[in-house]
């Protein structure tokens, strides 16, 4: 018996939802069936996050699309299909998609239209063809990568009709209140929280006031608390997961869903969850990442201190390594975070610095420290310069004279993070399980290592005025020849098990034992 059956009963309202017993059984039993990647097979991906309406279109058009305009522009699953060449010759295996469920009708030119998806109306409707998202699915998996899908659990999305206006779940639904309305079976006052700004210095208001609250739309938040409306959603995202064959769930706005829902969520979905938790400070994220039910979260404590230190000249490293030390000590598991550079809800790295070796740095950290690195469409192409939302959502044709342009810098530059990551992968078993270290820092380097990949990381900048030379000490044996597998310049280890190295022209670079540059590894080759 799936949702949709269960769902379109044309009894009353009440007689209309099926019971609680049901939709937790049929929500484990559905989870059961998906043959879900385990966290450690996630900690070898590498995901490439698309905002779908953003990416290509079906009929492989590229029409004029405007970002700061927050209008549809057209992109879908069966486009993303089309453009798996591309994602795949970046040496991506996973792809994180928008948030799937049915979005709001809204046509407020202030607020825009719902084109990212974070605005949901109905949580058991697709915002786009099944079929579409089943054919995506088995096109990702016959290439050997894997299904994220963006999930958001915390609120819907109500368009406020004027300032007197009270929410009404029951909007839209028939005479025989059936749940098939705007918010489907969610269409009861008791499934949502009463209206009231958030006080983020209060947990309880994080996890029951309305985000955007006082808005011309609002985020109407649900009562998760409510054991009928976890019965609805286990049993929704069990089938989901089962349908489409998901192999992990980015969880929006996870803060802002209390701690103990998420067990039985994942119970029901059977597959990996990775958390937003937009927070810097680390003793308050790594507290979710021990919640049962949440394998990850986005590393937001390491992306503040790395922006500020890669992006400028005069950025600090100290702070930088610090944090990549506090993480890997406080959090329960670092190698399983989601590092990343750029998202949707942040400004893209160009709009903060245009100099070449600072970004080509920026761009190298998540590949070089414990987690998932996750690639944010579009910073590949040296157009992605957009600012705070909406204008780092832009469409990715638009990004360059050349729509999906592969012989851009960055383009060439990720291939090659991922291959570096890759070879270090396949030279030593336990690179993604060995914990990244500091090897050492000063004003404007950074050494890191994670056995047996090192990374020389700095924020000198293309204008740098000579060359500089660092000395290290490294896990290597005496005599080990290693090779920067970025410029491919070769060195030897010393008697003390140090490296002397030379920074030229503010550029990263990424050491590997030459035993591991084979010609498989397409380093250097």
């Amino acid at each position: 018996m799936g949702l949709l059956n269960l769902f379109s009963s044309s009894a009353s309202s009440t007689a209309g939802r099926p019971s609680t017993a049901s939709l937790l059984v049929l929500g484990l039993a559905l989870a059961t069936q998906a043959q879900a990647l385990t966290s450690s097979e996630w900690m070898s991906r590498s995901v490439y996050q698309v905002v779908t309406d953003r990416f290509a279109l079906t009929n492989g058009s590229t029409p004029s699309c405007e970002s700061w305009i927050k209008n549809f522009c057209g992109g879908s699953w069966l486009g993303i299909i089309d453009k798996l060449d591309y994602v795949q010759g970046m040496g991506f295996d996973a792809v994180w998609i928008s948030p799937v469920e049915k979005n709001v009708d809204s046509t407020d030119p202030n607020t825009g239209q719902a084109f990212h998806q974070y605005w949901p109306s109905n949580l058991f409707e697709l915002n786009q063809p099944g079929e579409d998202l089943l054919a995506l699915s088995n096109a990702l998996h016959a290439r050997g990568m894997a299904l994220m899908v963006d999930i958001v659990i915390n609120h819907v999305g109500w368009v406020v009709p004027s300032d007197t206006a009270v929410f009404d779940p029951t909007i839209g639904e028939s005479s025989s209140g059936a749940g098939d309305g705007v918010y489907g079976p969610l269409d009861s006052t008791a499934d949502f929280h009463a209206p009231c700004g958030i006080d983020y210095s209060n947990e309880t208001s994080i996890e029951n006031c309305w985000l955007g609250f006082g808005f011309s739309l609002d985020l109407v938040d649900i009562n998760t608390q409510s054991d009928t409306v976890r019965s609805l959603i286990y049993a929704w995202i069990g089938e989901l997961v089962s349908t489409y064959s998901i192999d992990g769930l980015r969880l929006d706005a996870a803060r802002h869903v209390e701690g103990d829902f998420w067990k039985g969520f994942q119970d029901a979905a059977g597959v990996f969850t990775i958390g937003e938790v937009f927070d810097s400070d680390p003793q308050y994220v790594k507290t979710f990442q021990t919640l049962p039910g949440l394998n990850s979260v986005l590393n937001y404590p390491v992306w503040y201190p790395a922006i500020a230190a890669l992006t400028s000249t005069s950025g600090s490293m100290k702070d930088f390594s610090d944090m990549i030390q506090t993480v890997r000590y406080h959090f329960s598991d670092s190698r399983l975070l989601g590092s990343f550079v750029g998202n949707h809800d942040v400004v893209r790295a160009r709009s903060i610095t245009t100099d070449s070796s600072l970004l080509s740095n920026l761009f190298a950290y998540p590949f070089a420290i414990d987690g998932i690195p996750i690639w944010y469409y579009g910073d590949e192409q040296d157009g992605s310069d957009g600012g705070s939302d909406p204008l780092n959502r832009e469409a990715l044709w638009t990004l360059s004279s050349t729509p999906y342009d592969t012989s851009s810098t960055t383009y060439k530059q990720v291939h090659l993070y991922n291959q570096i990551r890759k070879a270090a992968a396949a030279f030593s078993t336990t690179f993604y399980s060995h914990q990244a270290d500091i090897v050492q820092y000063d004003d404007n380097d950074i050494v890191i290592t994670k056995a047996p990949l090192i990374s020389v990381l700095n924020n000198r900048g293309s204008g740098q005025s000579s060359d500089v030379s660092i000395t290290f000490l490294t896990s290597y044996e005496p005599g080990t020849v290693v090779v920067d597998a970025i410029s491919c310049t070769q060195s030897t280890v010393d008697e003390n098990a140090k490296l002397t190295i030379t920074v030229k022209s503010g550029l990263p670079q990424m050491f590997l034992p030459l035993a591991a540059v084979t010609s498989s590894s397409g380093v250097c080759q």
